[in-house]
């Protein structure tokens, strides 16, 4: 087995529910908290470990394709999980309480991912609690390793984002392209998220 396959991601790397875990970088007190962006490429990390204890919490960001400052952030959670969400400019998500949103949430927007002859639909959840983040969508721990995985072997990842009645962009019809480069070098700086 090649060390790229090694690494790959599995289910058991990513957590359901990492969005109950502190999602906000400031929530580490004392943290060391580095941004670098990867020269020439759309991918950039943010280092994040609390120099007294062990966890990981920092994040990768890869930047899309198109214009408007969409992203796909994978959070490292301090456990050894990871998740990946989804960024816009846009607001996504409408005021209010965070659990019957959490709830709601899968029915404001279809997300489809095409990975090869197939496409998968991310099962959706809030980012954040309170206060909930109006422009991200999460997805869940199988589409994170799928998507993780692909990156990692360096094919684009298209997402696709459609709005449904009631969504705050219920016209919202637009895919957006997140090319690889860089992707698996931020990873390594960030170490995977301690996932293993």
């Amino acid at each position: 087995m090649t060390e790229k396959h090694q690494r790959h991601a599995t289910t058991s790397d990513v957590s359901r529910w990492a969005l109950a875990a502190g999602l906000s970088v400031s929530a580490v007190a004392g943290a060391q908290d580095n941004e670098y962006r990867n020269k020439r490429t759309k991918a950039f990390y943010w280092k994040l470990r609390d120099p007294s204890t062990p966890p990981n919490m920092s994040s990768v960001i890869l930047d899309s394709e198109e214009t408007g400052h969409a992203s796909l952030m994978l959070k490292c959670t301090g456990n050894g999980h990871m998740y990946f969400y989804f960024t816009s400019p846009l607001k996504l998500i409408p005021e209010g309480d965070p659990l019957p949103l959490n709830q709601t949430v899968a029915n404001l927007y279809r997300v489809t991912v095409p990975l090869g002859q197939e496409a998968f639909t991310p099962k959706l959840s809030l980012v954040g609690y309170l206060p909930v983040r109006t422009n991200a969508l999460a997805f869940d721990a199988r589409s994170t390793t799928r998507i993780f995985n692909a990156l990692f072997d360096t094919c684009v990842v298209k997402v696709r984002i459609a709005g449904r009645p009631g969504a705050p962009q219920r016209h919202l019809n637009v895919p957006f392209a997140f090319v690889p480069v860089g992707f698996s070098e931020a990873g390594d700086a960030v170490d995977n998220g301690d996932a293993g």
